[in-house]
């Protein structure tokens, strides 16, 4: 059993580090850090480079939580990796930063938040965003 978190490199992301930090942690289970590269490859704002995602484990490991970094390049929704790390890693809860945007980027563009809580098989935590 796992504490999966969605991983963006900013500052909401951090947080949403920091929560599964301490819910993994009230729960005795290790956390599993998602971050997903999609079709626009390393020059999209959510992929994390080597350096930002080093920094994030250099940081669970200093404070000696145990943990697995799961960098996934697809084609696929960030919210179906999400998800099918969850499932595959026994999730007892996801957690997730939310980030604000218009009506209109969520009729396009979905959000992942909305579907992760929609099909999530466990508890999922939302942190608020903090990055404006």
């Amino acid at each position: 059993m796992t504490v999966v978190v969605g991983y963006v490199p900013t500052e909401t992301g951090y947080l949403a580090i920091t929560e599964a930090e301490r819910e993994a942690r009230s729960l005795g289970v290790p956390i599993v850090i998602v971050n997903v590269v999609g079709t626009e490859g390393f020059i999209a704002p959510t992929a994390a480079d080597e350096q930002t995602l080093d920094a994030v484990v250099a940081a669970l490991a200093a404070n000696g939580t145990p943990h697995q970094l799961h960098q996934v390049n697809t084609t696929d929704s960030a919210a179906s990796v999400l998800l099918a790390v969850a499932e595959a890693e026994n999730a007892k809860l996801i957690v997730l930063g939310l980030h604000r945007r218009s009506r209109l980027q969520k009729a396009l563009l979905g959000s992942t938040a909305q579907t992760v809580l929609r099909e999530a098989s466990c508890p999922v935590l939302t942190v608020p965003n903090v990055d404006d």
